[in-house]
This record gives structure tokens, C-alpha cells and sequence, in this order.
């Protein structure tokens, strides 16, 4: 590995992405305030349309030159879980999904057995990058957390020119998303917690 990149070690908090991905060289993390609630947050999560997060939509869109489109009733996580990306673990108040970005036409995902967790923390695939993120609930936050690991220096160079590219945006995208996550949440008729 890079010198310039240390691989970092997961915090001590408990969060199954600790698990999933304990060392990576970058990561990002984002969070909204989100008072205890009753509703299933990661179901929300899962099912939340393209119509609850209108900014991201737009972001995507536009990004994508309006060759790919997403239809307001489609749900956002198809994005990822279409292509390079499994969901590794859910919960009620934790989803994990665990990615690659591949160098290679030819991708494709690694059979992970029957513990996705560790299947995925120990799989290498050569010529990616390893890219895993949660949505979590906890000390009165919703967040997601974003990790990445490179396979190698070549990969670590050509992931952080799209990096660069797409960072920017990324803050912005990870922000609307849990922004459109807790509104339906509040939208609940059990949200509050008496």
C-alpha cells in the first residue's frame, strides 16, 4: 500500500460495518439528528423511492447525461444493488451493503457463502477497489458511514481520480438521502416513540 495511503483501523464503536470492513484508507461519514422511533428505519431505508430524495435524483440525473432513468417510483438502492453491491447485513437500525469498483468489463460479484459479513471482509478481488457503507441508527443519529479499500497502489491512484471527481457531489447525495430517509420516517403514524 501506498505510504501516502495508511490503511486506517475501525473505530471501537459498535456498528457491524466495523466487522464487514475494518481497515480502509478513506472513508466519509454523514449523519442527520433522528429522535427514537418505532418504525423500522432500515425498511424505510430500503424502500425509499427517487420522489423522497428529489435533490439526489436530480444530482443522478444530471450526472448520468439523462442516459439512465430512474422513475420516481423506482427505490434508490437499486442503483447500487444493480450493479456491484449486496446487501451483507440488516437489521432494524443497521443496513450494510458491501461493493466493489471494478477495473475490468468483466466484473463479477464473489460468491460471499453462508456468512455474508465475513465472507466479505476476507474476499480480495484483484484490480478493484473494496467499497463498503452502512445506514445506521444510533445516539439519537441517522447516518451512513462510506469505506474504501483499494487492492492495490495502481487501484488506490485510479480510485482517487474518481474520487476526486466525485466527492463533491457525494456529500451532497449521502445528505438528501438521509434527509429523504428521516422525512418518511416522521411521515409515520408511529414514528414517535410515547
Amino acid at each position: 500500500m501506498d505510504d501516502k495511503k495508511q490503511i486506517r483501523q475501525a473505530t471501537p464503536k459498535s456498528c457491524v460495518l466495523d466487522a464487514v470492513m475494518p481497515t480502509y484508507t478513506s472513508h466519509e461519514v454523514h449523519r442527520v439528528p433522528l429522535e427514537p422511533t418505532t418504525v423500522n428505519v432500515m425498511a424505510v431505508t430500503e424502500n425509499l423511492t427517487w420522489a423522497d430524495v428529489p435533490g439526489f435524483h436530480r444530482l443522478i440525473t444530471l450526472a448520468g447525461l439523462g442516459l439512465h432513468r430512474f422513475a420516481r417510483t423506482d427505490q434508490v438502492l437499486r442503483l447500487l444493488l444493480d450493479g456491484p453491491y449486496r446487501i451483507v447485513y440488516r437489521s432494524s437500525v443497521q443496513l450494510v451493503i458491501g461493493g466493489f469498483f471494478p477495473m475490468s468489463r468483466t466484473f463479477t460479484y464473489p460468491d460471499l457463502g453462508d456468512d455474508p459479513v465475513a465472507g466479505y471482509r476476507d474476499v480480495r478481488v484483484p484490480r478493484a477497489v473494496k467499497v463498503a457503507a452502512n445506514f445506521l441508527v444510533a445516539d439519537g443519529c441517522l447516518m451512513t458511514e462510506t469505506r474504501n479499500l483499494p487492492a492495490s497502489p495502481e487501484m488506490a491512484e485510479a480510485f482517487s481520480v474518481y474520487w476526486m471527481a466525485i466527492r463533491p457531489f457525494s456529500g451532497l447525495i449521502r445528505q438528501s438521502w438521509l434527509a429523504g430517509i428521516k422525512r418518511r420516517v416522521l411521515a409515520q403514524p408511529s414514528a414517535h416513540q410515547e
